[in-house]
């Protein structure tokens, strides 16, 4: 090999190591921009994220816009998550899908064994175990901004007009004893009474004892709680009833 052949091999090298060192970068920085505008629940540690958003483009969603912690699953056998791919707003409808994500706890086999993909200690349950699914909000419209919330045979409507109700008047005016409640804490609707017997704010679960037409129960959630009033809608305005049940009896 003459030198200048040498010369133009020790070229080429040093320009398939300087191009590896960049897409290698980008790619750092395209996990980290990712993070970044993700929504992540609290007690995830940046190892966990890096496998969540891996498994994620493993299920095609390459930016979640948000992972929350799936309180009413998760044990110390396993932690599970919800991660929400972007919404897709169809007229009224906005439609999430959401893809549940498990970590084993410290006995993995009292935990999730089978996976569809895994990632470090994170993995996706196979598709016969429901590990996909799709949640649907409507998008009710007003002046002061759009709220989503889940209807329960409520008529689209009758929910324009609680949501309306509710940011009419501060409602500490109209309810004084509603302390610090607000109407972007509302998360659904239901045509249906509580019942002890089912979790009544588990999404997709609906309560028993239809309530009379045009009344309704509408939900709020913060703070960690949850807390629940009835509404009931008339020829010419919403009637709240300020008996709340939930997080501040």
């Amino acid at each position: 090999m003459t030198r200048s052949q040498r010369s133009e091999s020790h070229t080429r090298n040093w320009l398939r190591l300087a191009t590896g060192l960049w897409v290698g970068l980008i790619t750092i920085a395209a996990v980290h921009a990712q993070a970044l505008s993700t929504s992540w629940d609290a007690g995830l540690t940046a190892s966990d994220r890096e496998d969540i958003l891996a498994l994620a483009r493993d299920m095609k969603i390459t930016r979640p816009q948000r992972v929350m912690l799936d309180s009413y699953n998760s044990s110390d056998i396993c932690t599970i998550v919800d991660v929400e791919a972007p919404a897709v707003v169809e007229g009224n409808q906005v439609r999430t899908t959401i893809v549940k994500m498990i970590r084993p706890g410290a006995d993995p086999a009292r935990c999730q064994q089978r996976a569809r993909h895994r990632r470090g200690r994170w993995l996706v349950p196979p598709a016969k175990a429901v590990s996909v699914s799709e949640r649907v909000r409507w998008r009710i419209h007003d002046p002061a901004g759009a709220v989503d919330l889940a209807l329960f045979n409520v008529p689209y409507d009758d929910a324009v007009a609680i949501v309306r109700a509710l940011r009419r008047s501060p409602m500490a005016e109209r309810c004084p004893t509603w302390k610090d409640v607000t109407p972007q804490m509302a998360t659904s609707i239901r045509n249906g009474a509580p019942d002890d017997k089912v979790r009544t704010l588990v999404p997709g679960v609906m309560p028993s004892r239809p309530l009379p037409p045009g009344t309704y129960y509408v939900y709020f959630e913060a703070y960690g709680a949850a807390a629940f009033t009835r509404a009931t809608v008339g020829d010419s305005d919403v009637t709240l009833d300020c008996q709340m049940s939930g997080w501040n009896n």
